[in-house]
């Protein structure tokens, strides 16, 4: 049983550190929430933070 529940474990690296990416992993769930269908131009609004987040990240892990 247990190898079972070990071989079907799924870690999801971007939706885990989601908060830490200014929530850049639940972007899509919020914009289907509000109805909106312009993904493209939300990510473009946020893209500069996600990418500062996501570099200051990257430091955090490779230290």
């Amino acid at each position: 049983m247990l190898d079972i529940i070990r071989d079907s474990l799924i870690f999801d690296v971007g939706y885990l550190n989601s908060y830490a990416l200014d929530t850049a992993g639940h972007l899509f769930v919020q914009l289907v929430r509000e109805g909106n269908t312009d993904f493209a131009s939300a990510y473009k609004r946020k893209e500069k933070v996600f990418v500062k987040k996501l570099q200051k990240m990257q430091e955090a892990y490779a230290d």
